[in-house]
């Protein structure tokens, strides 16, 4: 069994990974802003008010991971942003 950290797991891909990971009997840490009762009862390891783009949130996170080991990072937190192809930023990314 592998230990999984999802982030922005509180709903869509994220929260899909968390449920099927569970499914299998995977350890599931679900990392979010914010947790809604879904997500909630499934079973697995909420931590949330973590703000992925915030370095004091992030140490957050590992301070209370403390030495855990996480075997696979999904990281699936993102911005949703408009841009077109011919305004992109690779440095935004």
């Amino acid at each position: 069994m592998a230990t999984y950290l999802v982030t922005g797991a509180n709903r869509g891909i994220g929260y899909e990974f968390c449920r099927q990971l569970q499914a299998h009997g995977e350890t599931v840490i679900a990392v979010c802003r914010t947790a809604d009762d879904a997500l909630k009862a499934l079973g697995v390891q909420v931590e949330e008010s973590i703000d992925i783009t915030s370095d004091d949130s992030l140490a957050d996170l590992r301070d209370r991971l403390a030495n855990r080991a996480i075997d696979v990072l999904i990281n699936n937190a993102g911005i949703a942003k408009r841009v077109t192809l011919e305004d992109l930023n690779f440095d935004s990314i």
